[in-house]
């Protein structure tokens, strides 16, 4: 479960980093939302708005490493930040 202040945000910055990797939106609750990749029943991801969110740390399998570059790059583009870490 990620937990996020914002979940319209939120919602439009998943839907974008997701997609390179299989991930859609396979529920939305309002204020939470669930994706997934259709035809696996397993590695669910939640997202799901709170007052206080915490800092969390997840992997996700790709299904190839241009998987994870193009994900990198529309995560960027959809508002996220590299906070210096390894680069790919």
């Amino acid at each position: 479960m990620i937990k996020v202040k914002d979940w319209p945000r939120a919602k439009g910055y998943y839907e974008v980093a997701f997609k390179p990797l299989g991930y859609v939106l396979l529920k939305d609750g309002g204020t939470w939302g669930g994706f997934h990749r259709p035809g696996e029943e397993t590695g669910r991801i939640y997202v799901k708005q709170e007052a206080s969110p915490t800092r969390i740390h997840f992997a996700i399998q790709a299904p190839s490493t241009e998987a994870v570059k193009e994900y990198y790059q529309a995560a960027l583009k959809a508002g996220g930040t590299d906070n210096d870490r390894d680069r790919l």
